[in-house]
């Protein structure tokens, strides 16, 4: 399957935040988001293994695994499968994860997409 990774996240969530929506993972980095990020457990997922070795490869090793830091911080949890995450940002448990594209949108379509958006111009 052919697929791209980026951020699912609950827009009525972030307005009763007050926080933007994230255009990006580093957006994650900032504390607003702390106990309000979802993800998956590179060791049981895939999927997210590969998007965290995307975003290495993207911004090199050292700045890399300093914004993967700053994200994993701000996690509520880690999940040991990345199709958890878009069902607990749609239920309003998380205001933004990382996930693969076709979880994000089976996810939309299954709650007829309301204020759940998934992103995936930049990891």
């Amino acid at each position: 399957a052919l697929s791209s990774f980026g951020l699912v996240y609950n827009r009525d969530v972030l307005v009763r935040l007050g926080l933007d929506e994230p255009r990006t993972s580093r957006a994650l980095a900032i504390g607003e988001y702390f106990n309000w990020i979802v993800l998956a457990d590179p060791s049981h997922s895939g999927s997210i293994a590969v998007t965290y070795n995307l975003i290495l490869r993207r911004l090199g090793w050292g700045d890399g695994w300093s914004m993967l830091r700053r994200v994993f911080a701000n996690a509520r949890y880690f999940a040991s499968s990345a199709s958890k995450i878009p069902v607990d940002v749609s239920a309003g448990e998380a205001a933004v994860g990382m996930c693969i594209d076709f979880y994000g949108r089976f996810q939309a379509g299954a709650i007829g997409g309301g204020g759940l958006l998934m992103l995936h111009r930049d990891i």
